[in-house]
């Protein structure tokens, strides 16, 4: 098992060659890994086109989320009885 905590932070290095190899890097692990029984579990906030490589984000199983944001991006406001 692989985890990839704050995928971002990875993607967004200023240096362009290591980033680039990293994503290629991971988005093969994810594809042939499967193979071999390796799981790779990549966490994100906004797994967007502009941070994420299409070819790594199309090969993902599963989305989930654990908080909803409004519009405005806060925090809804929780109901009171």
């Amino acid at each position: 098992m692989l985890v990839a905590d704050e995928l971002t932070n990875y993607l967004t290095w200023p240096d362009k060659k290591p980033r680039d190899t990293f994503a290629e890097m991971l988005a093969d692990l994810a594809s042939r890994g499967k193979a071999a029984g390796i799981v790779v579990i990549a966490a994100i906030q906004k797994p967007s086109s502009d941070i994420v490589p299409t070819s790594l984000r199309d090969l993902t199983v599963t989305g989930g989320c654990a908080a909803l944001l409004t519009n405005s991006g806060s925090p809804p406001r929780s109901r009171t009885s």
